[in-house]
């Protein structure tokens, strides 16, 4: 059997294990589970709908990626060629893995957040983390696109 095909047996958390170290900061694990779930995403795109379309989610997500951390226009540009240059179908396609790999991120954060809970729990710190701002603050995340 291929590490691969074992990957695939394997839940999420035991693979997390095999990549992260113990000593990981728990904010480190939230970017391995992160960086699972993209692969898992691509790997079925790939399955379902082949190569192509995984490789444009792929370029897609690499260049929003780059455009974050560096605010390039140019990086911006060569994404919206590649959307704009797409067959309907496949953008559809796109927009909806886009929509999920969300969803998954949002979904991963929960989970971490509700383990960081578990951990002050069991230390006896009974502070309230949800009055704590986080990344997914939406009046954040609106100024952020908005650029004040």
């Amino acid at each position: 059997m291929t590490s691969r095909n074992i990957g695939k047996l394997t839940s999420i958390d035991a693979q997390l294990r095999l990549l992260a170290p113990a000593k990981v900061l728990e904010d480190d694990k939230l970017v391995e589970y992160d960086a699972l779930l993209l692969d898992r995403v691509l790997e079925i795109l790939q399955d379902l709908h082949g190569g192509e379309i995984r490789e444009t989610v792929q370029e897609c997500y690499e260049l929003s990626a780059e455009y974050e951390g560096k605010h390039d226009p140019k990086i911006l540009d060569d994404l919206g060629k590649v959307i704009t240059y797409l067959d309907p179908s496949d953008s559809i396609i796109i927009a909806k893995s886009f929509s999920h790999m969300l969803n998954l991120a949002n979904l991963a954060e929960e989970v971490q957040i509700a383990h960081r809970r578990r951990i002050k729990l069991k230390k006896g710190d009974f502070t309230d983390e949800s009055s704590t701002t986080t990344e997914s603050d939406i009046e954040k995340t609106l100024k952020r696109l908005v650029g004040n």
